[in-house]
């Protein structure tokens, strides 16, 4: 089990990393850019020069920037020399201003201050596409948008912010810009201002602006809820109503439901439940279609996706509102967790509870980025993997069975390791209902159906199941396949299959020959041996129909797919694909270096990584060695001779030790085929200890089938008799015995 048990993975271009690392070394956090989280090494953007001022000043001052105006004025010859059209007298200055120390919330202050937005954004966006500012423009809209961020969220700012709420309209307005662009982070100080009661005109309006923030202000809301007083959690209450978001449900019917809750509390909570819509009176099951939501990564219940860090709120009487930072990549797990405990506090038979619990758990494991921590559940005395192992075969069922439906493969890696470590032959597969472990017997991802077909033959099930056949066949082909990887391509013209074909063939990918369209290549997808990568090429429109009509297919419907478009449509294609986490896009003009870097992006985002020889060899030896047992065990239900043709083509792929496991297995299988592949494997073998290996082989199919072997080998085995000596000769004799020949030869030799 990986990790115990057992990426969202991004690529970035070249550019946005410098610019990512360069903000982030300013401002001390890194605010994800979607587009560079999934566009593969773009180049640069051509684009058209707009006309140029008349005025401009005649040089690039050489002086550092050391004052709020000198940074101002610095800034706006910056924005004009891109303008008219001189890079390199506008990277001088945008340098000079980097060198003197300017951070992203200065220049963000600089920016709004002196109502420079519309003109900053508009000449940025010139400067993406001019050589020899491009990264510098690059890098300056990513300071802008975190610093802009960070200046929103000061805690200062925020209470100056609340105070004017009661001053001027103008005021007001101000205010109320300032705490919307602050979202959640404004909610600690909005929600004192509410709960100490001080000023009644200004609780109002900070009322006003929580109802405002609608879906950003109700995860702080509901963590407060149960901990304030009566009074307070009335105005909470009232508040999660008319915001009418259904996350709040499970609170307000927790609030509804305690004994401890007042009448007019209890009226008030109701209330706002009513409001919201919900109907369910289990509080327990309200919880869990939370964390369900939370599990599927519902957006709504997301404040900041595109941000490294999403919050988890806590409260306290003594600290108020307090949020716990999380990456975001593990924040819906990590959420899920809290949500799903919470439906198991009010009812520990809540199994779908239990599911979702160890799914993200499991999950939460697979997701979280080298070098960060959990700050929830990061301490626990227990690991995901003995939870998944402690609940039993039919809640790792329903774990196997979340991962099927989000097309999580390494949750269904996850689920199926946690079954064939709990369940034996008669609760592997259940008698009625939904069979997940197998449904993943035609899962796309090689992996998943070798460790299903490993399961389900190693437990040697005693009665015949839908899809049995399938179990040995499998196994056959991990024996002969699993360290071959296979790539196809669509693409609307053949030099564009040759040469993304080729690319694969560079990375050592098997490639099928490929077809314009989806619906063109699914008669070679379907005689493969199936496919670990589909890379999709054209226009943004061809390439949406591609991975759609991929995704609509069983064999392709969780495969790595890398799609190919002209980097100018890059980012549109980005935006049209951003719900597929199995999707990387790749400018089609990229380096051979940034392709390799997009496949193995999107084969460890979806499957775990690209299958590695050791990987590979694993397979093969669990798989023989589970075809052996089958084999012996004489199962009513598996028919070993399904694995004949691929163990037979895999004697002659395989060598050494390995070739002796295959050897094995075929002088279990019987009919004339395999004992005349293996008479021809030990008469063909040049290295003498392998030839009385094999020669130990053939003897013990005939000696369980008897004799099968044509004139020819029988000839040749003579030959070998009459002409070998010492251990060689007496691995011949044993053949020669076992296929029960005429005891002439054996004569002959005597009176020789």
């Amino acid at each position: 089990m990986r990790s115990t048990l057992r990426v969202r993975a991004v690529l970035t271009a070249t550019t946005l990393l410098a610019t990512t690392a360069t903000v982030t070394a300013l401002t001390g956090s890194a605010q994800a850019d979607p587009l560079a989280n999934r566009i593969a090494n773009p180049g640069s953007l051509a684009l058209t020069q707009d006309a140029a001022p008349a005025a401009a000043p005649t040089a690039a001052p050489n002086a550092v920037a050391k004052t709020p105006g000198n940074a101002l004025q610095q800034l706006q010859q910056f924005l004009h020399y891109i303008q008219i059209a001189k890079p390199d007298m506008a990277a001088s200055q945008a340098q000079a201003l980097l060198d003197g120390g300017l951070t992203a919330s200065e220049l963000a202050s600089i920016v709004d201050d002196n109502n420079l937005g519309e003109r900053f954004d508009k000449v940025m966006t010139r400067g993406r596409g001019m050589d020899g500012v491009q990264d510098l423009a690059i890098r300056y809209e990513e300071m802008l948008r975190a610093g802009r961020l960070e200046l929103a969220r000061q805690p200062k700012r925020i209470e100056d912010a609340i105070a004017m709420l009661n001053g001027t309209l103008r005021q007001q307005m101000f205010a109320k810009e300032r705490l919307s662009a602050a979202g959640e982070y404004a909610m600690p100080a909005l929600l004192k201002t509410v709960t100490n009661g001080k000023d009644v005109s200004l609780e109002v309006a900070s009322t006003e602006v929580i109802e405002s923030m609608r879906r950003y202000a109700v995860l702080p809301l509901t963590a407060a809820l149960m901990k304030l007083d009566p009074v307070n959690q009335r105005k909470v209450a009232d508040m999660l109503g008319e915001i009418g978001y259904p996350a709040a449900a499970p609170f307000l019917l927790e609030l509804a439901n305690d004994p401890k809750t007042s009448t007019d509390v209890k009226e008030s909570a109701t209330r706002a439940f009513n409001r919201i819509g919900a109907t369910a009176t289990s509080t327990s099951a309200q919880f869990g279609e939370l964390a369900r939501r939370f599990f599927e990564a519902d957006e709504s219940l997301v404040s900041y996706p595109t941000e490294s860090v999403n919050n988890v709120w806590t409260y306290d009487a003594f600290g108020g509102l307090t949020p716990t930072p999380v990456p975001t990549e593990i924040f819906t797990d990590v959420m899920a967790m809290k949500m799903a405990k919470q439906a198991l506090s009010f009812d520990a038979n809540n199994s779908a509870a239990l599911a979702v619990y160890i799914a993200s758990d499991l999950r939460r494991e697979d997701r979280l980025p080298n070098g960060t921590t959990d700050p929830i559940f990061g301490t626990t005395a227990y690991t995901p993997s003995f939870f998944a192992m402690a609940a039993g075969p039919s809640i790792d069922s329903a774990v196997l069975a979340l991962g099927l439906d989000s097309k999580d493969t390494a949750l269904v890696r996850d689920g199926i390791s946690a079954l064939s470590q709990t369940a034996g032959a008669t609760n592997l597969i259940g008698q009625s209902g939904r069979q997940p472990l197998l449904e993943s017997l035609r899962y796309p991802e090689k992996r998943v159906q070798y460790e299903a077909a490993l399961a389900i033959g190693n437990a040697l099930p005693e009665k015949t199941f839908a899809g049995d056949f399938s179990v040995v066949p499998i196994l056959a082909s991990a024996v002969r396949d699993a360290g071959t990887i296979v790539g196809g391509v669509i693409a609307s013209s053949d030099e564009d299959r040759r040469q993304i074909s080729g690319k694969l063939a560079g990375l050592g990918f098997t490639t099928l020959t490929g077809a314009g369209t989806f619906a063109d290549f699914e008669p070679e997808l379907a005689s493969s041996i199936g496919l670990d990568v589909l890379v999709v090429s054209g226009n943004v429109q061809s390439v949406k129909d591609g991975v759609a009509a991929a995704r609509n297919a069983n064999a392709t419907a969780a495969a790595p797919i890398v799609v190919v478009v002209a980097e100018t449509d890059a980012p549109t294609a980005v935006a049209a694909l951003d719900r597929d986490p199995g999707v990387v896009v790749w400018p089609a003009n990229g380096s051979p270096e940034s392709f390799e870097n997009a496949v193995n992006q999107v084969f460890a985002r979806q499957s775990g990584g690209r299958m590695t020889e050791d990987e590979a060899l694993d397979y093969t030896v669990r798989s023989l060695a589970t075809l052996n047992k089958i084999a012996v065990s004489k199962s009513p239900v598996f028919s070993i001779s399904d694995a004949q043709q691929p163990l037979m083509d895999a004697l002659d792929k395989r060598s050494g030790g390995v070739r002796l496991l295959v050897a094995d297995v075929i002088a279990l299988l019987p009919g004339t085929a395999p004992q005349r592949k293996l008479i021809d494997a030990s008469l063909a073998a040049t290295d003498e200890s392998e030839k009385i290996e094999l020669l130990g082989r053939a003897a013990a199919s005939a000696r369980h089938f008897g004799n099968q072997a044509e004139p020819r080998q029988v000839e040749a085995l003579r030959a070998l008799v009459a002409s070998s000596a010492g251990p060689l000769a007496e691995a011949a004799g044993r053949l020669y015995g076992a296929l029960d020949l005429s005891s002439a030869e054996t004569v002959k030799l005597i009176t020789k």
